[in-house]
C-alpha cells in the first residue's frame, strides 16, 4: 500500500506540475499574466477565504492551470456557509481573514460536522505567524506563495479525497440495463474502488437480484422490454427489503413531466446517458450510495 501510494503521489505531482522550468520565478510571472483557463466540467473545487486581493491574484492561476475550480469568499461567515454548500476538496484561509482571523474560522469548520473532514491550509507571512494557529491540524503556505507549494499540498489532498471516497463508496452496486455496453461502462468506472458490480439485463432479473443480494445502490435504465424501469422502481419501493435502497436512473429517454411525476420521491437522481463526466458520475455514486449500516442477518431475513 505504501509503494502504491508513493507511485500515486509521483503521478499526481507530474500531472499537476507539468514540465520543469529553468526559471520558475519568471515562469510564474508569465503564467499569472496570461489568460486563465476555464475549469473542466466536474473539476474539484477549492474554496479560498481571503480579503487580501494579492492572495487571490497569486493562488488562482496555479489552481486553475492544475485543473481545479476556485471559489473565493472574503470573510469567515461567508466561508463557513460556502464550505457547507460547496463541499470543496480543500479550504485555503488567509491568516488575516476578517473579522477575527483564520483561527476563528478553523474552529468553526472543525465544529461543523458537515465540513470538519475537509482539509484546511492557512496562508501565513512567516513561521512566527503559525504560532497559536491549529498546529498539526492544518497545513501552511508561506507567502510569497509559489506554484510548487500549492501543487504539493493539492496533490496530497487529491490522494486523501480518493481514499476518503473509496472508503465511503458503496460496497455493491446493481446495474439493471438491457444494453451490455452501458453495464460495462459502469463497471469500468467503478473498478478502481473495488466495488462489486452486479448486473441484470432485464427488469425481472433486476428485481430478483435487488431482493436477494441487497445492493447499496441500484443504477437503473428506464427503457427495457416487458418490465421497464418504472415497474422496477415500483416493485422495489413496495418491498420492505428494498424500499430504502438508493436508485439512480441512468437513461437516454427524454422524460416527460408525467414521467418525472411517476418517479418523484422514489429515486435519488436522474442521469442522462452521455451528459455526465466520469468525475460527476462518481460523485453522484459517492453521495447517493454511501455504505449503509446493514441489519443483522436474521433481521434482514425476517
Amino acid at each position: 500500500h505504501i509503494k502504491s501510494s508513493g507511485a500515486q503521489l509521483v503521478e499526481y505531482m507530474n500531472r499537476l506540475m507539468g514540465p520543469a522550468s529553468t526559471d520558475s520565478a519568471a515562469a510564474e510571472i508569465t503564467e499569472s499574466a496570461t489568460q486563465l483557463p476555464v475549469p473542466p466540467p466536474g473539476a474539484p473545487a477549492v474554496l479560498v477565504a481571503a480579503d487580501d486581493p494579492t492572495v487571490r491574484e497569486r493562488i488562482e492561476p496555479f489552481l486553475l492551470r492544475a485543473g481545479y475550480r476556485v471559489e473565493f469568499v472574503s470573510d469567515s461567515g461567508q466561508a463557513l456557509k460556502t464550505a457547507v454548500e460547496l463541499q470543496p476538496l480543500a479550504i485555503v484561509i488567509d491568516a488575516d481573514l476578517p473579522p477575527k482571523g483564520a483561527q476563528s474560522l478553523v474552529d468553526d469548520l472543525f465544529g461543523e460536522p458537515r465540513v470538519r473532514d475537509i482539509p484546511v491550509v492557512l496562508t501565513v507571512k512567516n513561521d512566527g505567524e503559525q504560532l497559536g494557529l491549529s498546529m498539526g491540524q492544518v497545513d501552511f503556505l508561506r507567502k510569497t506563495i509559489n506554484r510548487q507549494q500549492v501543487l504539493q499540498v493539492m496533490a496530497k489532498y487529491d490522494l486523501l479525497a480518493d481514499r476518503r471516497r473509496a472508503n465511503k463508496m458503496p460496497t455493491s452496486v446493481l446495474v439493471i440495463d438491457d444494453d451490455p455496453k452501458n453495464t460495462r461502462l459502469v463497471q469500468a468506472m467503478l473498478k478502481p474502488f473495488s466495488i462489486e458490480v452486479l448486473s441484470a439485463n432485464d427488469g425481472t432479473g433486476g428485481i430478483k437480484l435487488a431482493r436477494t443480494r441487497r445492493p447499496d445502490l441500484v443504477i437503473l435504465d428506464l427503457m427495457m422490454p416487458e418490465v421497464d424501469g418504472f415497474a422496477v422502481v415500483s416493485e422495489l419501493r413496495g418491498d420492505a427489503a428494498t424500499a430504502q435502497t438508493p436508485i439512480l436512473i441512468y437513461t437516454a429517454k427524454n422524460l416527460t413531466a408525467a414521467d418525472r411525476e411517476r418517479l418523484q420521491g422514489s429515486i435519488q437522481a436522474i442521469i442522462r446517458k452521455g451528459e455526465l463526466s466520469k468525475e460527476q458520475f462518481l460523485e453522484l455514486v459517492y453521495r447517493r450510495g454511501e455504505r449503509r449500516r446493514r441489519p443483522p442477518a436474521e433481521e434482514a431475513a425476517a
